[in-house]
C-alpha cells in the first residue's frame, strides 16, 4: 500500500511540476504588484506518511487532499501575512471552507501561520502558507517538530527512536562532558 502510494505521489509531482512553476510566478507577482515584501518563499510535497495518515484518519480520496503542494510564503510582519492572503485571493480563487487562521488562533503547540487551499486556472488544487519569519522560525525549530508530532499522536510512547544522527550527538555531549568531570592524571 505503502509503495503504491510513493508511486502515485511521484507521478502527481511529476505531473504538476510545471503548473506549481507558473503558479509561483503568477503568486510572486501579484505579492510585487501590491508591494507586499517577500523575505522566503519555499515549495513544500507532502510527505507520503502525511498524505497515509491524512487519508485514512479523514476517510478521505486522494483527490480531496488539498495540501499535497504547498507554498509557503514569509513575510516581515503579521499585517503582511493578511494584506499577501488578499493578494493571493484576488488571483487564484480560495477553496471554500479551506482556510484556517492560525495566526488569530494558534495551535496548542504555539503553531502560526495562515493557511488558504487555492483553485489555479490549470493544475491540482495547492496550498499557500504565510508566516513571518519569526513564526516560521518556530514551526521549523526542533521543538515546534517536536510538539507538533506530540500532538498528532497523543502519547508520547509512541514516538520512534531517535534518529541515528541524534543519538550520534548525544553520545558526543556525553563523552565530552564524562571528560569535563574527569579529573586529570
Amino acid at each position: 500500500e505503502y509503495h503504491e502510494l510513493c508511486k502515485i505521489l511521484a507521478e502527481i509531482k511529476a505531473t504538476d511540476e510545471p503548473h506549481h512553476a507558473k503558479n509561483k510566478q503568477i503568486l510572486l507577482s501579484q505579492l510585487k504588484k501590491y508591494r507586499i515584501p517577500v523575505i522566503h518563499i519555499e515549495n513544500r510535497f507532502k510527505h507520503t506518511a502525511g498524505v497515509w495518515r491524512k487519508l485514512r484518519v479523514q476517510n478521505l480520496h486522494l483527490e480531496q487532499v488539498y495540501d499535497l503542494f504547498a507554498f509557503r510564503v514569509v513575510v516581515p510582519s503579521i499585517s503582511d501575512c493578511y494584506s499577501a492572503l488578499g493578494a493571493v485571493h484576488e488571483v487564484f480563487p480560495p477553496v471554500v471552507g479551506k482556510f484556517k487562521d492560525y495566526i488569530a488562533s494558534p495551535k496548542a503547540n504555539g503553531y502560526q501561520s495562515l493557511h488558504t487551499c487555492l483553485m489555479p486556472e490549470s493544475g491540482r488544487i495547492f496550498e499557500a502558507q504565510f508566516r513571518t519569519a519569526a513564526m516560521h522560525e518556530q514551526a521549523e525549530g526542533v521543538s515546534a517538530v517536536h510538539s507538533h508530532w506530540r500532538y498528532k499522536l497523543k502519547q508520547a510512547s509512541l514516538f520512534p527512536r531517535p534518529s541515528r544522527w541524534l543519538r550520534r550527538i548525544r553520545a558526543w555531549v556525553r563523552r565530552r562532558l564524562h571528560r569535563a568531570v574527569q579529573p586529570d592524571r
